[in-house]
């Protein structure tokens, strides 16, 4: 390939016009970066990388996956620098010393639904979720939910659940629509029809979902977890309330909403973009971008400035791994940015090693972190 072929390559990259397979070989560029520090001209490519990076940082519309972003700013960078284009046909650039003596599939969309008689239901792997209507359920393309009734002379309670890789979506009696991830439950009633004027809509919740709540100012929208509740009358917001984390995170993308600690007996009202944090005794608030929290219902990982061992947490419920490190300090390193979650395991981590800070071993489902 020579250089006006890369170039080429690379403004389909940018674009997002390339195949698996041309998205590959830039990938595979950025990953060669490491080991180009004694190349001609490699001061002027990392200074061009740099201005392409800050370039791409002030698009923040175009959002763009952690290995596109990177991948791709790296190879342009290559491309327009001194020197680079012995990099497109050297044969002897050391490979990656990942380990894995196997490879682990993604999660893919699988839930259940928990009926009030204690009957379960698997719902469809091959649909994208399901829609609940007093007496109906059906998925989202109008098909029926196979052996389902509800009994439309009283009101149910109902528990969907995602297990460890699995996510789904719902579309709940009053018309919210909630995005469930992995190892996810919520409980909900049947119908929310006929409430009384100033009653709540109320919903449990363990785990993480995403909610985009119908309005309704008559009947309050309460989300309840261990330690909170998230009261809304509409609005765009995300819970994370996973029961091996201290904290439950609130994110709120659009409307407003007033988030309340059990155990502080306090209470905070969140505004567009910020974040409550709460633990057994505090809430607090901070300001976050709202696309890397929810990325994981975009089908990635998001992780903006965040320790590995939490970034190591989402890919063990993505990917159903158990999660080892040979120094307890490498869960402190801290990355940020997006990697898909439909590769397998071996792509995502291949691609956290790319940065030099870690490496990773897999064996069975168990992966070991260790020192670069």
């Amino acid at each position: 390939m020579d250089r006006d072929q890369a170039k080429l390559l690379i403004d389909k990259y940018i674009k997002g016009d390339c195949s698996e397979e041309e998205m590959a070989i830039v990938e595979n560029w950025y990953a060669k970066l490491p080991y180009l520090r004694d190349a001609p001209g490699f001061e002027q490519i990392i200074s061009a990388q740099e201005n392409i990076w800050d370039k791409l940082m002030s698009r923040r519309q175009n959002r763009l996956r952690l290995y596109y972003r990177v991948a791709m700013t790296a190879a342009a960078a290559l491309v327009i620098g001194l020197g680079a284009f012995w990099l497109f046909n050297k044969p002897h650039v050391p490979e990656s010393n990942f380990v894995s003596t196997s490879d682990i599939s993604p999660g893919t969309n699988k839930a259940t639904l928990t009926l009030a008689d204690g009957k379960t239901i698997s719902l469809s792997g091959d649909k994208t979720g399901i829609k609940i209507r007093e007496t109906k359920l059906t998925y989202d393309d109008g098909s029926k939910v196979a052996s389902s009734s509800l009994d439309h002379a009283k009101v149910q309670m109902l528990v969907a659940a995602t297990p460890i890789g699995g996510t789904y979506r719902l579309m709940l009696p009053d018309g919210t629509a909630v995005w469930l991830n992995a190892a996810t439950s919520l409980k909900f009633p049947s119908s929310f029809k006929d409430l009384p004027e100033g009653q709540n809509r109320n919903v449990e919740l363990t785990g993480e979902a995403y909610f985009e709540v119908a309005k309704d100012k008559s009947h309050p929208f309460i989300v309840k977890t261990r330690l909170q509740e998230v009261k809304v009358l509409g609005t765009h917001f995300n819970v994370n309330s996973y029961p091996d984390d201290i904290d439950i995170k609130t994110t709120l993308l659009e409307g407003s909403v007033r988030v309340s600690s059990f155990g502080k007996k306090d209470n905070v009202l969140l505004k567009p973009n910020q974040q409550s944090i709460v633990t057994a005794n505090s809430i607090q608030i901070k300001t976050v971008d709202p696309d890397d929290v929810i990325s994981w219902k975009m089908g990635e990982f998001g992780f903006g400035g965040e320790p590995l061992r939490k970034i190591m947490k989402k890919i063990a419920r993505w990917y159903n791994v158990d999660i080892v490190y040979t120094d307890q300090s490498l869960g402190d390193k801290i990355f940020s940015g997006t990697i898909s979650k439909y590769g397998s395991i071996t792509e995502v981590l291949r691609l956290l090693e790319a940065t030099g800070e870690v490496k990773f071993k897999i064996n069975g489902r168990t992966v070991t972190v260790t020192n670069k």
